[in-house]
């Protein structure tokens, strides 16, 4: 695609303006789209096209059937056609010169097959052949996830969706994509959403201070005969809550810290014996401080007035404000007195090291001097 807007010295619009940039990869997304609806889908999108006499189009040089990958997508095949030009660039790269000569090239064939060769020794043997990279095997999953909730009724919509969240958003290490992340001095709220593999858990750490209630939330897809299992542990691996094999889609957890420690929360999911894994999505929302109170549970029980609920609120707000500025003028106190302890250390240190240097240098010519005096060298 951008070698063609740069032949049509488009390039720079592309890199400059967003909303072109979006339009011209959704162009591209049609190749994720029912057949059917693929004609529909050109029309939205403005496109002009030659009409006869009976008001239907000009058959297409290349027709969808041809390109499209909605299909292949599903089934978790390869989402392109283009064998060709793949083989092209691979061999490229085995090369390492985009127009070798004769010689290069039947070198580089000779190279190629000895690896094949090594390859199939390796199949035959009954290794495992060499998987993808987990972020490609993720990427994929997320493609095909997406292309499976494709709805008629909303074509641009979904258009935009797969551009956005299949060629705009980098992979992160760890996969996790992060839809909604509110975080604040003292109310805390973190809702994570990313894909789980089976038999592939996924942990979480944070750190929270001592006597603060947490409570979390999580969410599943659906997945027919998957199990689920949730964890929770703190640094000394005491488990503060536990659920094993179920079959829900979701759940709920809460726990108080007794101290200032790193906690762990870890999901894992794993198919029933005889069933196919299928990767799923998680959605999991940790509240902790003022944010994991439920004020009005809190005012119904008190029996509160809405002003002097919020005013509770705002008491509560105030005094974990005190506590994580006290907690900071700790964590201050406690580096200032490391660092001199540690400027002590190195000037006694120092001073130590240039006195033994001088020691050591006073006896180095004292023997000397005796040295040469036993040899008669000085009087």
């Amino acid at each position: 695609m951008k070698k063609h807007l740069s032949l049509l010295g488009l390039l720079p619009i592309y890199n400059r303006d967003g909303e072109f940039a979006l339009a011209a990869r959704m162009i591209i997304a049609i190749a994720f789209v029912p057949e059917d609806h693929v004609d529909r889908m050109f029309e939205q999108m403005n496109y002009i096209g030659t009409q006869n006499r009976f008001g239907s189009r000009r058959i297409p040089p290349f027709p969808p059937k041809v390109w499209s990958a909605y299909r292949r997508t599903l089934h978790s095949r390869d989402r392109t056609n283009n064998f060709a030009e793949a083989a092209h660039r691979r061999l490229k790269s085995e090369l390492g010169v985009d127009h070798p000569t004769i010689w290069r090239f039947i070198d580089g064939l000779r190279t190629v097959q000895a690896g094949r060769d090594q390859h199939f020794e390796c199949f035959v043997r009954g290794d495992e052949p060499p998987r993808k990279r987990q972020r490609y095997l993720l990427a994929g999953e997320r493609i095909r996830l997406t292309v499976g909730r494709f709805h008629a009724d909303s074509d641009l919509l979904y258009l935009r969706v797969y551009t956005v969240d299949s060629l705009d958003f980098p992979i992160k290490p760890l996969q996790l994509r992060s839809f909604a992340v509110c975080s604040e001095s003292l109310m805390t709220c973190c809702l994570l959403v990313w894909l789980l593999m089976p038999a592939r858990p996924v942990c979480l750490k944070e750190e929270i201070h001592k006597n603060v209630v947490v409570t979390g939330e999580y969410k599943l897809s659906e997945a027919p005969g998957m199990r689920s299992s949730v964890v929770v542990t703190d640094s000394k691996n005491h488990i503060l809550f536990q659920r094993e094999n179920f079959l829900e889609t979701d759940g709920k957890f809460a726990f108080t810290t007794d101290e200032m420690d790193v906690f762990e929360v870890c999901v894992s999911t794993h198919a029933q014996h005889g069933i196919r894994g299928a990767s799923r999505e998680v959605s999991l929302d940790i509240r902790h401080g003022v944010d994991a109170k439920d004020y009005e549970q809190i005012a119904k029980a008190e029996h509160l007035m809405p002003l002097e609920m919020e005013l509770k609120r705002m008491e509560d707000l105030s005094e974990s404000l005190v506590q994580d500025f006290a907690y900071m003028r700790q964590r201050e106190e406690d580096m200032r007195s490391t660092n001199e302890t540690t400027y002590s250390r190195v000037l006694y240190l120092s001073i130590l090291s240039v006195v033994c240097l001088l020691c050591l240098a006073t006896w180095q010519v004292l023997y000397l001097r005796r040295f040469f005096k036993a040899k008669k060298l000085i009087d």
